[in-house]
Parts: C-alpha cells; sequence; structure tokens
C-alpha cells in the first residue's frame, strides 16, 4: 500500500480544550489474547501478534519473533494481515499504514496507523526523534558499563546491502551517525541483558553497535558468533532483542502515551534471574569501573587550532564568541566555571581574569598542555573525554558550565549534557554557541546571487538590476556527519588536508537533548558575523546579508528544579 500525500496543515483538534502539558497517559495492555481472523495460507509462527487495541487512529501490537511486519505479499503472514483483519471485524473499509518495523526475529512494540494524518504526523515525529524507543536485550559477555553508557558510531552499508558496518575511525565519508545509549539491567551466566534506548533509528543499529562494542545480541545469525548444534536445534533459539517501550504524544490531542510490552520470560533466565510476572524491574546500577575513553578529540589538528584561537587569530572568538558567552554566563566573581571541550582555553582565560574559578576539560592533550602553559592562578585544565565528565575526578559544586563551538564536533551530545548535569549545583546554568544549524549546515548551505532580483534604478535607457546575496538551504531536519578540511586554501595549494568532523543536528535536537538531561532553556540567541568586506560593487550587499543571516546559535539553560 503506497503512503499516503503528506497533509499541507495540522489535523483538525477533536477538542477546543488544550491539554495540560504534563498531562499523560500510560496505555494499559489488553489481555492476551489471540487475533481474530483468516488464517494465513503460509505457516504461521507458533507465537501470535498481540494487539494492544486502537487509539484514535493509533494501532500498537505486540509482535513475536519470526513474523515480519509487513510483506508486499498479501498472501504472506504478517503483523499488518493480522491488524487488517482485525480491523475488519469492524471496520470493513479500514485502511492501515505501517509507522515503523522490527526486524523479523526482533520481539516487541510496533506502530501502525489507520489515518493519512495520523500516519504523517507520526512518521515525521519518528524522523526528528520525538517517538523514544526503548528495547531490551541479552548480550554475550558481561559490558564494563556503569550507569547509562553511550554507543556512538558511524554506519555504512555493506558490500552486499546485507550487513551494515561500523566505519572505520576518522572515516565519514558516505556514514550515518548512530547513537544509542545503554543501561545493564541484570547479569550472570557469562551475559548481560541491558536496556537500550534509541538517539538515532538506523537499520540495524542496535545489533551491529552491540556486535562492534564486543557484546552481540545472543542469537544473532547475521552479527554475533557461529551458533552452536544445539542452539541451532533448539526451538528457542531467537533474536534476544524486544521493543519494550514506546512514547509518543497523540498527533490530534498532544497528549503522551506510553505503551509497554515486558520481555520473554527466557531473557531472564538466560542470566540466571526470575522473570518478573508483568513487567521488568527498575535497572539495578551495575559495580564495574567505567569503560576507559579512546577519544582523541582535535589532538590531530591542536596545534592548528592552538595558533589560530590561542593566539587571537579567530576574530569570530575575539569580536562575537567569547564576549557574547560571557553575557550570557553573567558570571559573579568567586563563582566556578566547568569550560567543557576548552581547547586551550580561550573562554577559561577570559572568565578568569573576572574573578572566576576555572576548570577546563578537553579530550585533547595538545590543546590542554597549550592551555596549561598559558593559565593564571584561578584556571585549571583536565585532559578528559567531555562524554565521560563523572569519571574525571572534578568538583561537583560548579555554578555555571560552558561549550563553545564543540557540541557539533562530539559525535553524542546527550552524554555530555548528562555529566554537566551531574556537576552543577541546583538551578545551575549551562550555555553553548555552535554554528547556526538552519543556515550553516555543512555541504548543505552556501551562499548565493539573485541578479534579477529587481531595478534599483536605471542608467540612461538601461535598467539597472540590484544584485541580492542569500543562503541555500539544501537541507535541515537529518543530522549527519561532515568531514570538514580546516585548511581549504593550504590543501588546495597541495598542504597536507587538516580535517575534523561535524554533526548536523537540528535545533530541536538539542532542546529535546536538554530537556531529557533536565534542563530548562531560558535564552536563544543568533549571532551574525562581525567581519566586513573589502571595498567592491557587492561589499555593501555582501555586508547586509552577512549581518541578516547568524553564523552561530547561542542558548542558557538551567537545571529544572522540578524531577
Amino acid at each position: 500500500m503506497s503512503p499516503p500525500r503528506q497533509p499541507s496543515g495540522k489535523p483538525r483538534q477533536k477538542s477546543k480544550s488544550k491539554p495540560k502539558s504534563d498531562r499523560s497517559q500510560h496505555v494499559e495492555f489488553r489481555p492476551r489474547q489471540h487475533v481474530r481472523g483468516t488464517e494465513a495460507k503460509p505457516k504461521a509462527p507458533s507465537a501470535r501478534p498481540i494487539i494492544l487495541g486502537e487509539h484514535d487512529g493509533i494501532v500498537v501490537v505486540d509482535k513475536p519473533a519470526g513474523i515480519v511486519t509487513a510483506d508486499k505479499d498479501p498472501n504472506r503472514d504478517s503483523v499488518l494481515a493480522h491488524v487488517k483483519r482485525w480491523l475488519k471485524n469492524t471496520r470493513p473499509d479500514a485502511r492501515v499504514w505501517v509507522v515503523h518495523r522490527l526486524d523479523k526475529d526482533a520481539s516487541g512494540l510496533v506502530l501502525f496507523a489507520t489515518t493519512p494524518d495520523t500516519y504523517a504526523w507520526l512518521k515525521e515525529d519518528l524522523r526528528a526523534h520525538r517517538v523514544e524507543r526503548e528495547y531490551t536485550a541479552v548480550v554475550h559477555g558481561v559490558p564494563d558499563w556503569q550507569g547509562e553508557h553511550t554507543l556512538a558510531d558511524q554506519l555504512l552499508d555493506g558490500p552486499e546491502l546485507r550487513k551494515v558496518l561500523v566505519a572505520p575511525p576518522h572515516q565519514t565519508h558516505g556514514g550515518r551517525n548512530a547513537v544509542t545509549h545503554a543501561r545493564m539491567i541484570a547479569r550472570g551466566k557469562g551475559r548481560a541483558m541491558v536496556a537500550l534506548r534509541l538517539e538515532t533509528g538506523r537499520r540495524h543499529q542496535l545489533r551491529v553497535q552491540l556486535a562492534h562494542a564486543g557484546h552481540a545480541i545472543m542469537g544473532d545469525r547475521l552479527y554475533g558468533p557461529e551458533p552452536s548444534a544445539a542452539d541451532k536445534k533448539s526451538k528457542n533459539h531467537r533474536l534476544c532483542l524486544h521493543a519494550s517501550k514506546l512514547t509518543l504524544h497523540h498527533p490530534q490531542t498532544g497528549q503522551k502515551l506510553v505503551f509497554e510490552a515486558p520481555p520473554p520470560p527466557r531473557f531472564f533466565t538466560l542470566v540466571g534471574e526470575k522473570a518478573p510476572e508483568e513487567s521488568i524491574e527498575k535497572p539495578k546500577e551495575a559495580g564495574p569501573k567505567p569503560q576507559q575513553s579512546t577519544a582523541q578529540g582535535w589532538n590531530h589538528v591542536a596545534a592548528w587550532y592552538d595558533k589560530l584561537v590561542g593566539e587571537g587569530h579567530s576574530d569570530h572568538h575575539s569580536a562575537v564568541i567569547v564576549p557574547g558567552a560571557l553575557r550570557l554566563l553573567d558570571l559573579q566573581e568567586g563563582e566556578q566555571l566547568l569550560d567543557v571541550a576548552c581547547g586551550e582555553g580561550v573562554l577559561a582565560r577570559a572568565a578568569a581574569q573576572l574573578g572566576v574559578r576555572v576548570s577546563g576539560v578537553d579530550a585533547s592533550a595538545k590543546l590542554i598542555e597549550s592551555a596549561q602553559n598559558r593559565a593564571g592562578k584561578n584556571e585549571r585544565y583536565t585532559a578528559g573525554d567531555a562524554r565521560q565528565l563523572e569519571a574525571l575526578g572534578l568538583d561537583r559544586e560548579f555554578d555555571a558550565a560552558s561549550c563553545i563551538m564543540a557540541l557539533m564536533n562530539i559525535d553524542t551530545i546527550e552524554a555530555v549534557l548528562r555529566g554537566v548535569a551531574g556537576l552543577l549545583k541546583p538551578d545551575g546554568r549551562f550555555i553553548a554557541v555552535v554554528l547556526h544549524p538552519a543556515f550553516r549546515a555543512p555541504g548543505q548551505t552556501g551562499w548565493e546571487w539573485d541578479e534579477t532580483a529587481g531595478e534599483r534604478g536605471t542608467t540612461g535607457r538601461t535598467p539597472r538590476r540590484e544584485q541580492r546575496q542569500y543562503r541555500r538551504v539544501d537541507g535541515y531536519l537529518t543530522p549527519y556527519a561532515h568531514p570538514i578540511v580546516m585548511n581549504p586554501g593550504a590543501a588546495a595549494r597541495g598542504r597536507k588536508p587538516i580535517t575534523t568532523v561535524t554533526h548536523h543536528r537540528p535545533v530541536q535536537a538539542y532542546a529535546a537533548a536538554l530537556s531529557r538531561c533536565g534542563f530548562v532553556i531560558e535564552a536563544i540567541e543568533e549571532w551574525p558575523s562581525q567581519r566586513t568586506s573589502e571595498p567592491g560593487p557587492r561589499a555593501d550587499e555582501e555586508n547586509r546579508a552577512r549581518r541578516e543571516i547568524p553564523l552561530f546559535l547561542a542558548w542558557r539553560a538551567r537545571l529544572s528544579s522540578h524531577d
């Protein structure tokens, strides 16, 4: 069935009353009953899909392992076919759209829509990561994680498009950013049961990332080890991956809906645990030491960056970024500032001159060494991964934190924000500056000229056209990673290119990550460049466009006082 056209506007509200923003509904399950309807012609799996119910255009199904979500052949068994037969009992003309899918060998919650507007809205929410998906898996070995651990990789299609590969370090061309947040639930028998939350949704993301981390999912014949002869004969040998929770907002009412489905009892027995009767117990903190980071940050471009920023050659930093950041921080003498991804310490030094005690952290040992060489009495610097701030032994009483022009160079921002939140005082403030995602997305935006914008006057009988410079935007909402050559002029002359990676995210991705980590945004600013063009026929227009279209996006957020 082909998807419907995207609606031109928001569907009508069914009720004039607007729901409260914190109003939510935890959707209860129906009793586990078989779906009514005729049997599919091929042999069906031993377990059948369990339809949890329809909620104003949304159908949620608990899918068993061994059945596909949808199949182009209507004669083959699928979850979609079961949903159609279920709806046919009461609504013979009902149509159904597949919102998202699960691998055939995985189990758990799957979304369907019964109206085109609901389908379009849910697909957009899914693409924008406003639908939260959580999974439970049993993996080989016991991961060395503590608390929530973040897996961040660049994924590539394999040569036969059957498998997905993890790109080697520093290779980003054609890669798709994949981020998963993992937490240990239980361990035993040399295995672990883990809870997994998707930040991105790539094909085979959980399977390939866990396998790459050395903990393939039990029963994964594509990415895991070769199963034993006993496993091959066992009826219970299946992919131990289960979609256990879906959180979304209804397209019409805005109401928060939470669906949960406990994993199969076998997941618990595989790790030596007794399965709860109805649901999973709350995750237990694991005890091993945190995994040591191998992040190098900007070590490979440290000398170039130190010369650009540390020696005052970056007019963007001196004229725009540092003054704007200090204004947003509103630092008072005697306060403590945590500068995350501090580089060679350009903001930290400026803050220290105000009588503020500053702690700077950066993954590049070379940049930290440069910062230490310039440090005053109120500055201290530590080499460490910004994604693992809790492992660096820092104070937990910072009044404020900052991250300047670095979040877009970090593959997963939620781990950074979670670490910052854990080190700030109650009501502590956090400011950040990034390249403006809407206008400065690398590879998707650029300056162009419209030379037919309108007549500005005449010279004799020949009309003179006004030339307009504008910013072309070819893409925005889809996150991606893009390599940046930091010395394009020198590279064009044959010098070795100095390359870093920028991770583009829409503004809503930053806002959602801040909210999930307990922050409330209280100020947003957009800063243009302060540069001016050399005198010439286009200088005035270039300066006008440069002032109108911002180069940087900055915000200040505070830790929320509410749970």
